[in-house]
């Protein structure tokens, strides 16, 4: 039976994005192949996601039967470099509603219903991996002086999200998202409270 690397299974509160404030339970996957594209482009990444242990489906199913939740969120890392048919099947299969967070380095695959991306890869290489899958979310960080996306997939919805020094946002940022999207109505602020109340 395939084994899937898990850094953590954990239930708390979503804190980004149209679902923040929602209680979930946390898988995060070991690992993301997009963390030296990230280096390249400046990107540092703001989770510890190399420490793993490797779980069946069962045992994972078995951790989540402990927890009063059906709403899953599956974080990286990278998830999608290790989720497959299998896993999405049983975690329906049992009646749970899955969230996903990708970086948009793979396709999307069928069974997920409700996906956040938070592009660390080109435009024009997300448009290639998600091509015409229109997408719940997408998430950009913005420092003070970054410029406004310019998004290569359809979305239900656009966030920006001001970048954090430590667990504090930072006032610039904050100040240039919300003048952002007071030009450009289609997007909106979201804070990454996952970060304040030190839930990583």
């Amino acid at each position: 039976m395939k084994k899937y690397l898990i850094s953590e299974i954990f239930y708390s509160v979503q804190g980004e994005g149209a679902r923040t404030g929602h209680p979930s339970i946390f898988i995060r996957f070991s690992g993301c192949l997009t963390k030296f594209a990230c280096a390249k482009m400046g990107v540092e990444c703001d989770t510890n996601f190399e420490s793993s242990v490797e779980r069946t489906a069962e045992e994972i199913l078995n951790i989540l039967s402990e927890i009063n939740c059906k709403e899953l969120v599956l974080t990286g890392g990278e998830p999608l470099d290790q989720l497959d048919d299998e896993l999405i099947h049983i975690l329906k299969e049992n009646g749970y509603f899955i969230c996903i967070e990708t970086s948009g380095i793979h396709p999307i695959p069928l069974g997920i219903d409700y996906v956040a991306v938070s592009p660390k890869i080109a435009e024009h290489v997300l448009a290639k991996k998600i091509g015409d899958t229109r997408v719940d979310e997408v998430r950009y960080v913005l420092h003070k002086n970054s410029s406004l996306p310019n998004p290569s997939i359809d979305s239900n919805l656009y966030f920006l999200s001001p970048h954090f020094r430590g667990n504090y946002p930072d006032p610039e940022a904050i100040n240039h998202c919300m003048d952002l999207a007071l030009k450009n109505p289609k997007w909106k602020v979201s804070l990454q409270t996952h970060k304040l109340i030190n839930v990583l």
